[in-house]
């Protein structure tokens, strides 16, 4: 959304490239979760509320469409005249995305929960805040890696508000979910964990 705002051309160019790179991988990932490929379309052909892995295939749906069209804007020359067409309608499209991206981030935090690790089927309240908070200081620190400095103002604050979310969730979570939080604070999670942490 910040991309958006004038100035932000290189930014909103690149981080709209770098998502659809992202979403290659989100989606060859999650077929080959499904063990067969062919599973992908058929997870199509019902929407089941109450499966995360049907879920989480609806929004990976809902969220290719707009940001497939708006780096398509981003990558057509401008003298061309459906240019000026693609562009006009990736904004739309790119806000579409933009509503749907958050859950993007955190489904698979509910597909963790569904497991028999009690660490994870213990935190759901959290750990979605967890994913969506750590995939917003990434993506933001991507595009501050992939901008000149004075451009990056929105990435910034993007990453920054993505990290605070992470920390704080995770530290809830940690306090929050009993005796099973001793996975998160010892032994070598809890070491890669704190290291995590103070990079962030």
């Amino acid at each position: 959304m910040g991309a958006a705002l004038p100035g932000g051309a290189r930014l909103r160019r690149r981080a709209r490239l770098t998502a659809v790179a992202a979403l290659g991988a989100s989606t060859y990932f999650l077929v080959s979760d499904l063990g067969r490929p062919l599973r992908f379309h058929h997870m199509l052909r019902v929407a089941k509320p109450t499966s995360p892995m049907s879920v989480g295939t609806w929004i990976l749906a809902g969220y290719s469409p707009g940001i497939g069209l708006a780096a398509v804007g981003e990558l057509l020359p401008a003298r061309w005249r459906v240019t000026r067409l693609v562009r006009r309608l990736s904004r739309p499209a790119s806000l579409t995305s933009a509503v749907l991206a958050p859950p993007l981030a955190g489904y698979t935090a509910i597909l963790l929960a569904q497991t028999a690790v009690p660490a994870w089927n213990t935190a759901p309240p959290y750990l979605p805040f967890v994913f969506t908070g750590s995939a917003a200081a990434s993506s933001g620190g991507l595009a501050m890696v992939l901008v000149p400095p004075e451009e990056a103002g929105p990435a910034r604050t993007f990453a920054a508000v993505g990290a605070a979310a992470e920390l704080v969730a995770s530290r809830m979570m940690e306090h929050r979910i009993g005796m099973v939080a001793e996975a998160y604070t010892t032994g070598r999670a809890h070491t890669l964990r704190r290291w995590s942490e103070y990079l962030t």
